[in-house]
Formats: C-alpha cells, sequence, structure tokens
C-alpha cells in the first residue's frame, strides 16, 4: 500500500507538470504561431526548462497536435442528446465555452491560417477537423429536414447551408479576437435563431 502510494505522488507531479506546459503552449501557440513559438518561451512560463518538456513530448510538432486534440475534445457536442435542430441550437454552448477560454480559440484560428501548408506539423489535424466538421453539420442538418423540423432541401443546398455555418462561425471569431468589445455569443445566438427560421420558412441563400 505504501508503495502504491509513493508511485502515485511522482505519477500525479508528472500529469500537474504535463497540464501546465499544455496550458501555456496554449497562450504561446496562440499569441505567436507555431512557427515563432519557441518550447523556450513555453518552458520558461512553464517554469521548467526546454528538456523537461521533452520528457512528455517527442518534440515541438507533438505538443502542437496534443495541444488541439486538448481543445477540440472540449468543442465536442454530445450527439446522442443532441440531434437535428437541437445540435444547432447548442453551437450557443461551445461559443459560450470558447469566450471562457480564450486563448484556444487565438490558437485555433491563429494555426488554421499556418495550417493551410500542406507541410505544416498541423495540416492533417485542420484539414480532417474541417472535412469532420463538415459531415457533422450536413448530417444534423439532413436530421433536421427528414425530421420535420424545416423544409426540403437537395444535397447541393445542405451543404451550401454547412459551409456558411462554418464560415461565417470562424469569420465571427476572428472579429472578437481583433476587437473584444464584439459579443461573439450574442453574434452566434443571434446568427443561428435567424438560420433556423430561415430554414423552417424553406429559405436558403443558396443561388440557382
Amino acid at each position: 500500500m505504501e508503495e502504491t502510494k509513493r508511485a502515485r505522488g511522482p505519477y500525479k507531479t508528472g500529469q500537474k507538470r504535463r497540464a501546465k506546459i499544455l496550458q501555456e503552449a496554449v497562450e504561446v501557440f496562440g499569441t505567436y504561431g507555431y512557427s515563432a513559438g519557441s518550447l523556450q518561451e513555453i518552458a520558461q512560463r512553464a517554469g521548467i526548462t526546454p528538456g523537461a518538456i521533452m520528457r512528455h513530448f517527442e518534440n515541438k510538432a507533438e505538443l502542437l497536435v496534443e495541444v488541439l486534440r486538448h481543445w477540440d475534445d472540449a468543442q465536442r457536442i454530445d450527439e446522442k442528446r443532441h440531434v437535428g435542430l437541437a445540435y444547432f441550437r447548442s453551437l450557443r454552448d461551445v461559443t459560450a465555452n470558447n469566450v471562457a477560454h480564450r486563448g484556444f480559440m487565438n490558437l485555433y484560428l491563429t494555426l488554421s491560417i499556418e495550417a493551410s501548408r500542406e507541410d505544416h506539423p498541423a495540416h492533417p489535424f485542420v484539414a480532417e477537423r474541417y472535412g469532420r466538421t463538415m459531415e457533422v453539420f450536413t448530417r444534423h442538418l439532413r436530421e433536421a429536414i427528414e425530421g420535420g423540423e424545416v423544409a426540403e432541401m437537395d444535397d447541393a443546398t445542405v451543404e451550401y447551408e454547412s459551409h456558411l455555418l462554418i464560415a461565417v462561425l470562424d469569420g465571427f471569431a476572428l472579429q472578437w479576437m481583433i476587437d473584444d468589445r464584439v459579443d461573439l455569443l450574442a453574434m452566434i445566438t443571434t446568427y443561428v435563431d435567424a438560420m433556423i427560421a430561415r430554414w423552417k420558412a424553406g429559405e436558403t441563400y443558396r443561388q440557382g
């Protein structure tokens, strides 16, 4: 029993240190981007040496991916509880979480631009996340159509509306990062409510 307690001590300390590294990496990568954000800066903020970071993460690229996964997990909506229009209404809760954790949002927006290059270590993650977001949005919109919550739409319109929603969410977030006077939660709530009203009325922005 005593040996187990002693073993748990270093493990718990290691977990706390790992969490601290991730927390500071969010701020550094979010402020400077991946290329300019250094392990030295992350280590200094975490109160450790760069070598100590390497005991938890193989390299800088692995640290970045782990940070992004951590952020992505916080974005997930319970799809068993929220289907169809309920899923889109729950975007308000995701936004509230982003407002409370500004560093994560800054990180995502900064890296989304950097990671457009195929040689960027975050490119696979960003590309996969975009594809997954599109799949989830189109699936829940189709569920809303099949459930009679909104008017009929063809597949091309469903995809168009999903692309549009992603663009609006990212665009609003970028405005918020540039000017913190922007009320991100109010803007997204207003847009989603108006979007759902359009869908119910059979109105879309797709031409032709």
